[in-house]
């Protein structure tokens, strides 16, 4: 029934939590304001024998409805019961999934209207972690040149950017945007995957020279084991912060790195191995390198389990990010055998 909504019927832009058309002049039309089609999906799940009920809600720009009025909501969807769970859907988004609402909805709370005239509040946030999860091979060539490939999945909120960011472009317009998300790289190809589908996990591959990853200094050279992927500087400079931070939804990011070593050179120097936490369970790094038969690889998983940091937890949160950076930069040292 959603995805059948999704596909019969095409939002007008407008938000609100009344029906312009009215749902059955709205499906006939094939399209509406956000009320429109979504009480016509209500419809649809109820007709199918589901506890299906509108749930209203306040957009971020339009702030956060403390109390349950009229006019502290500006779009509906529909919520679901199942065995106790409220599944979200919001058939104004053709590229959403249930329980995948655009970050712009993720607004706390919104309340569920039943037939007989009770509700309740529902939660907006996410129950699960928007992933990255990037594999990268890389070999230093005889030029000290980094020939490397990339392959990367990306589920949940990051799957519905990039779907947004990606969707509609052709294969140059989807390479250049990608090389403006890393400095110092030119891509030689780039191939996306399941942008239509918001059932699977967006998929992207990618390869490229990277000239200024390897620094030599006479018999040594040093490497940036993260490559692009590293974090050049944290987002958090300033000393005192007055409002919450907003990272929209908690999320992972995981990436392990192989980087083939040049002939005639060892290692000399790794990184530690390192571990830190920030909060009661709020956000998490891990870093693993390893050499083996002249190969090293890297680990990293980079944890945020709160989409919102008040601000009496900032300065916890600006050293752990500066400790990650930090970490992100540190070197692989190789001497010439």
């Amino acid at each position: 029934m959603f995805e059948y909504a999704k596909r019969r019927m095409t939002w007008n832009g407008y938000l609100g939590i009344y029906a312009d058309e009215g749902a059955k002049n709205a499906y006939k039309k094939g399209s509406g304001n956000s009320a429109d089609i979504n009480l016509t999906l209500v419809n649809m799940l109820r007709y199918a024998g589901l506890d299906a009920n509108p749930v209203i809600l306040s957009t971020r720009d339009n702030g956060i409805p403390i109390f349950p009025t009229r006019n502290g909501f500006n779009h509906v969807i529909a919520g679901v019961v199942i065995e106790g769970t409220v599944l979200l859907m919001d058939a104004t988004n053709k590229i959403g999934a249930v329980n995948l609402l655009e970050e712009a909805l993720l607004n706390w709370n919104g309340r569920l209207i039943r037939e007989d005239g009770t509700s309740d509040w529902v939660s907006l946030n996410p129950g699960s972690h928007a992933q990255e999860n990037t594999m990268v091979n890389a070999e230093i060539d005889e030029n000290f040149a980094l020939n490397t490939k990339v392959r990367s999945q990306f589920t949940g909120h990051y799957g519905l950017r990039h779907r947004k960011n990606f969707g509609g472009k052709d294969e140059q317009e989807q390479l250049e945007a990608y090389e403006r998300r890393y400095s110092g790289i030119e891509l030689n190809q780039i191939q996306i995957e399941n942008l239509e589908n918001p059932y699977e996990p967006v998929q992207i591959s990618y390869d490229f020279e990277m000239a200024d990853g390897v620094e030599r200094v006479g018999d040594k050279v040093f490497i940036s084991p993260l490559l692009h992927l590293a974090s050049q500087e944290t987002p958090f400079k300033s000393e005192q912060r007055r409002h919450p931070v907003d990272f929209g939804y908690p999320w992972k990011d995981r990436y392990i790195i192989t980087i083939n070593l040049p002939k005639g050179y060892t290692v000399e120097s790794l990184p530690e191995n390192g571990i830190f936490t920030f909060g009661d369970d709020l956000g998490s790094f891990k870093y693993l390198i390893s050499n083996t038969n002249n190969t090293i690889q890297i680990s990293t998983e980079m944890v945020i389990n709160s989409s919102i940091i008040t601000p009496d937890l900032y300065q916890g949160l600006k050293e752990f990010y500066a400790m990650v950076v930090s970490k992100e930069n540190e070197k692989v040292v190789l001497a010439k055998i």
